[in-house]
C-alpha cells in the first residue's frame, strides 16, 4: 500500500527482457533502507525487490504487468517516481494506493494555468465511467484530484503544482505522454457494486 506522495526519482540503471518477464534495474537513495522482498512503487506499479546490489534494486515485471502498464516502455538513463511502502506510522498526505494500475491513459492537451499545469488525459471507456470530479486518483504513482471529467470523449484532467512537478516526473509531462493509471479504490468498488446491482435488478427495476 501506498499513499501517492512521490519520495524521490529513481533512474533506470538496466533493463533485461527475458521470456515471460523483464527484469528492472533501477537506482535510488533509498535502497539503502530497503531489503529484499520490500514492495516498491515505480511510476506507480506495485514492484517486489528481488535483489539488491550496489545501491541498485531489482524488480521482476511480469506479462500482465508489462500488458498494463508503460513500464514496457522504459529505456536505460530513464528517470522513474519512486515511493516506498506506507507503514501503520505513515502520514497519509495522499489517498491509498495500491500499486494496481489500471490502465495507461495519453496525455491529449496540456495548459498553463497559472503557476500550475492543466493536463488532460484520455482511457478507456471503462475506466472514464468510474472517474467522479474531486475525487483521487494516481498518475505515475502520484496522488491527484481529479477536476474534470469528460465522459462523452473518455477524457480526464487534473492540475499539477510546481513543488509536483520539480519532484516528480511530472516535469516531463507534455502531449502524447503515456501515463500509469489507477482509479481510487473506494471509486472503483461503489462503481462495481453499483453495476452488479443493476444488473441483478434490471428486471424488477423496469417492472417497479
Amino acid at each position: 500500500m501506498f499513499t501517492g506522495i512521490i519520495q524521490e526519482i529513481g533512474k533506470i540503471i538496466k533493463i533485461d527482457k527475458q521470456t515471460g518477464k523483464t527484469v528492472i534495474s533501477i537506482e535510488f537513495e533509498s535502497v539503502k533502507n530497503s531489503k529484499i522482498d520490500d514492495s516498491i512503487s515505480v511510476n506507480g506499479v506495485c514492484l517486489t525487490i528481488i535483489k539488491i546490489e550496489n545501491g541498485v534494486a531489482f524488480f521482476d515485471v511480469l506479462i500482465e504487468t508489462i500488458k498494463r502498464t508503460t513500464l514496457n516502455n522504459l529505456l536505460v538513463g530513464d528517470s522513474v517516481n519512486v515511493e516506498l511502502s506506507a507503514t501503520l506510522s505513515s502520514k497519509l498526505g495522499g489517498h491509498m494506493v495500491q500499486g494496481h494500475v489500471d490502465c495507461y491513459g495519453k496525455i491529449i492537451e496540456t495548459k498553463e494555468n497559472g503557476d500550475a499545469l492543466e493536463c488532460y488525459i484520455q482511457v478507456p471507456n471503462n475506466i472514464c465511467e468510474m472517474l467522479v470530479e474531486k475525487a483521487y486518483i494516481a498518475l505515475d504513482g502520484i496522488s491527484l484530484t481529479i477536476v474534470s471529467v469528460d465522459y462523452k470523449n473518455n477524457v480526464f484532467s487534473v492540475m499539477l503544482i510546481p513543488h509536483t512537478r520539480e519532484i516528480t516526473i511530472a516535469k516531463f509531462f507534455k502531449q502524447d505522454y503515456l501515463i500509469n493509471v489507477e482509479v481510487d479504490i473506494l471509486n472503483k468498488s461503489i462503481f462495481n457494486y453499483m453495476k452488479i446491482f443493476m444488473e441483478k435488478n434490471k428486471g424488477n427495476l423496469i417492472n417497479g
